[in-house]
């Protein structure tokens, strides 16, 4: 079996070509890729609709790109009798089709939570799933080509929708994040590369648009400037 994870939270490297697309298919599920994003990326958009496309199984949460409750997360198999065959929960007292829900899933009851990511995906259709992904990865380079202009280090590459980024060093990383959340304009995380201190910003909202892009630069520059002088 061939496994592989498409994204990180720090990271979301949507490439083609990644070595298990040539991996011999020695079992149903010998391709199984893992992500919290890529799958909306694939829906038509023109930044990404060309990643691993041999894989014969997903992993994906409908709560990143889809904005959906967290607990929105999906199996997608390429095999459903493979699927069925794996969870198949039947006793004597107890049976069911393949295709029954409890045959389809590690739980026999849960929240019916197709009906919002189904919701979502009737309201945008296939171009406005890609419109919304293909928006968030320009505004993501957008933004890191504008902080690295403003000499933030925004670090590794910007392939999707999320970037990195870093002061000049761990204690005004944390001041400008601090600051930022102060202002009451924006909310990221704290995290780490490298064992330095860093913050993750990802684009994910149907609601952002490219003024909130600008936006946020002010704020990031207003943090750093105020750092720097009360430590000058």
């Amino acid at each position: 079996m061939k496994a592989a994870s498409l994204g990180m939270t720090t990271r979301i490297p949507i490439v083609d070509g990644i070595p298990i697309r040539s991996s011999p298919r020695k079992s149903p599920f010998s391709r199984i890729l893992f992500s919290a994003s890529s799958r909306a990326a694939r829906m038509g958009s023109t930044r990404a609709k060309n990643s691993a496309p041999a894989s014969v199984s997903w992993t994906v949460d409908g709560h990143k790109w889809l904005n959906t409750p967290y607990d929105c997360a999906m199996a997608i198999c390429k095999d459903p009798s493979t699927l069925a065959a794996a969870m198949n929960s039947d006793a004597v007292y107890s049976s069911g089709t393949a295709t029954s829900q409890k045959n389809l899933t590690l739980e026999f009851s849960r929240r019916a939570r197709g009906i919002p990511v189904w919701a979502i995906l009737r309201t945008l259709g296939r171009n406005g799933v890609a419109e919304m992904v293909d928006r968030h990865c320009a505004q993501a380079t957008q933004l890191a080509d504008t902080l690295r202009a403003e000499g933030f280090d925004v670090i590794d590459r910007v392939v999707l929708n999320q970037l990195i980024v870093r002061g000049q060093n761990d204690e005004e990383t944390r001041a400008i994040q601090s600051a930022a959340h102060e202002s009451g304009e924006v909310w990221f995380g704290m995290s780490s590369w490298d064992g330095k201190a860093a913050f993750r910003l990802s684009i994910s909202s149907w609601r952002t648009t490219d003024e909130d892009i600008a936006r946020l630069v002010k704020v990031l520059v207003a943090g750093r400037n105020s750092y720097q002088h009360q430590a000058s």
